[in-house]
């Protein structure tokens, strides 16, 4: 066989086309000379050759099919029954369920439970594991609202992970979580967080003869006035039992997940929150709380604050710069909210309290503020704070852990996740309120 038969049928009928084509613009033409003529006699010559080579070509496919066809198994491939299809929303549950499962007297050792459990990030027989945590919409600015609608609406088909159950169930147990800012890392290594001073930075005219090398005519302002470094520490949620029967049962998969990340989530908010208001690090050696940091007002201890109470309160939020005014936000506990309520009301006794609604979720608000209200917040103590210059780090993902022994024949787990935090912030961005006496 000659090498143009040896050319793929593709690459014979490109050939045909380039020289159809030139003979047809040679055919167009009125008149054609002798060595036109000649050529056109060639092509057409050539073209023929090919067609040739082309049905060739052809024929050595289908009989190198063919052959191929004969050497395919003769006997077909057996028949397996057709494993139903899960929804997607069941397969961490269903690896958890299956992991806690093979710590009991009735594990579920088959090849589909190792499967399943793996890809939840959980090891069948391991007493505990890490499973996928990601706290990057914790704050309520970096949401997506998909739907605002409920059942019926398309909400209850929106798939959920374990994290966006556990951001969920963390800003509901603890609204001010969802306003702080936040970031999540990899690993809870100390890293360092430059604080800044918005209301320093100002530009100015730049002199190109009023400097030197070793006197710039820079402007002074530094963005970064020091840095600090944040640690992250180790909380765990504690003993969360859950029966046997509960395990066996696979539907129970269905629910599993929203269980573990709303008991877990109820634990590590409350933990979370004292901290960030009362711990006394300085975020290197431990969490640093909002009350450590120096930038309180001076007290007001005095019976005449039941006819000044506005006036004390309008002090305080006139003395943050109006640079971080926007997202500050109020915080006490009930204790001190009941007593401003009783107080803060208009000529007319309309309270000074109001509400608002942003993207489904309602607030309190005080002279336009939201308000939060907090178990761990001392009586009759108020703080006045833009929530962004705290800086709350998460480590992404949790470990579990399972004791069976001390709870037989019931599972229990705990679940432990890294956390720290400190102020960023400069001083005025901060005022407080402490120790005021308000009588009902």
């Amino acid at each position: 066989m000659s090498q143009k038969n040896r050319a793929s049928a593709e690459e014979i009928q490109g050939q045909i086309d380039s020289l159809m084509q030139e003979a047809d613009a040679l055919q167009a033409k009125d008149s054609l000379s002798a060595e036109e003529q000649q050529h056109l006699d060639e092509l057409l010559s050539q073209i023929e050759q090919l067609q040739n080579d082309l049905a060739a070509a052809q024929s050595s496919q289908r009989l190198l099919a063919a052959k191929e066809r004969m050497q395919q198994p003769t006997r077909p491939a057996p028949k397996v029954a057709a494993t139903p299809k899960r929804e997607k929303r069941d397969d961490f549950g269903e690896g958890l369920r299956l992991w806690m499962l093979s710590k009991t007297a009735n594990p579920d050792l088959s090849s589909e439970a190792h499967f399943r459990t793996q890809n939840a990030g959980l090891q069948i027989g391991s007493n505990s594991g890490r499973v996928k945590c990601d706290y990057r919409n914790l704050n309520f600015k970096n949401r997506t609202i998909l739907t605002k609608g409920g059942s019926g609406s398309g909400a209850e088909w929106i798939y959920k992970t374990y994290s966006d159950h556990v951001v969920e169930y963390l800003s509901y147990f603890s609204p001010v979580l969802g306003v702080l800012g936040s970031e999540t890392t990899s690993d809870g290594n100390a890293r360092d967080y430059f604080r800044v001073d918005d209301t320093a930075m100002v530009s100015n005219y730049l002199t190109s003869s009023g400097g030197s090398e070793s006197s710039p005519t820079i402007n002074e302002s530094n963005i970064a006035s020091s840095a600090v470094t944040i640690n992250c520490f180790d909380i765990s949620s504690g003993f969360q039992k859950i029966s046997f029967q509960e395990l066996r049962d696979s539907a129970a998969a269905v629910g599993i997940t929203e269980k573990i990340a709303k008991a877990n989530s109820n634990s590590h908010a409350r933990k979370l929150e004292s901290e960030i208001i009362n711990a006394s690090g300085n975020g290197s050696t431990g969490v640093q709380g909002l009350m450590q940091v120096d930038n309180a007002l001076t007290p007001v201890s005095s019976s005449t604050f039941n006819s000044n109470a506005q006036n004390y309160l309008e002090n305080l939020y006139f003395s943050i710069p109006i640079q971080y005014r926007q997202n500050a936000i109020w915080l006490y506990n009930d204790v001190t909210a009941k007593r401003l309520r009783q107080n803060l009301k208009d000529d007319v006794k309309r309270s000074l309290f109001d509400k608002n609604i942003v993207d489904g979720v309602e607030w309190d608000t005080l002279l336009g503020k939201r308000s939060y209200i907090s178990q761990y917040m001392s009586d009759d103590t108020i703080i006045f704070f833009a929530p962004e210059f705290y800086m709350l780090r998460m480590v992404e993902g949790q470990t579990f852990a399972t004791l069976t022994e001390r709870f037989f024949p019931h599972t229990c787990y705990a679940g432990i996740m890294s956390f720290g935090g400190a102020w960023l912030g400069p001083t005025g961005a901060n005022g407080a309120i402490q120790s005021l006496t308000i009588t009902s």
